[in-house]
């Protein structure tokens, strides 16, 4: 099953949507509801089955995901059942209590910037700070994380 678990409102989708397919690329396994539910399942069985199974929940957080019942559903039991969560902010918001003491990271400003503190952060939230996939481990063997900063800005563009 998968490592990483993503939370996160409809309103979100599109960011949702590029956080997996980059975590992916780094060789993670990860767990989207749109992209991980088979058309005929019981989505709110499958999410909680994706929590229980998953080590880390990230949390995007915007206004519309605090707003949004399933959202908080998600991190309540997620919390509840003792995983980490990690979130993403993505606007300028009042964390929730259940957030409020959790380093967070910071989408605001430049997406290259903040997935590279999430792809830097998530071997050490992961149980035994186990590394991404062998296969993409061969892609960035050898490459500082300065090197993989480089990649990362000329694919997403500047820092600013």
């Amino acid at each position: 099953m998968s490592k990483i678990m993503i939370s996160y409102s409809r309103a979100n989708e599109s960011v949702a949507r590029d956080i997996e397919r980059d975590l992916d690329k780094g060789g993670y396994s990860v767990w989207r509801d749109t992209s991980s539910i088979p058309g005929s399942a019981e989505w709110d069985i499958a999410i909680q089955k994706a929590i229980d199974a998953c080590e880390v929940v990230v949390a995007i957080v915007s206004i519309t995901s605090l707003e949004s019942r399933w959202v908080r559903r998600e991190l309540v039991y997620a919390d509840g059942q003792n995983k980490r969560i990690l979130p993403l902010l993505l606007e300028r918001v009042n964390l929730p209590p259940l957030l409020v003491t959790t380093n967070y990271i910071d989408f605001t400003g430049s997406y290259s910037t903040a997935l590279f503190q999430l792809l830097e952060q998530l071997p050490k939230l992961l149980d035994g700070g186990e590394s991404p996939t062998p296969e993409a481990e061969k892609r960035v063997s050898g490459m500082s994380l300065r090197d993989l900063r480089r990649v990362l800005v000329n694919t997403y563009g500047t820092d600013s």
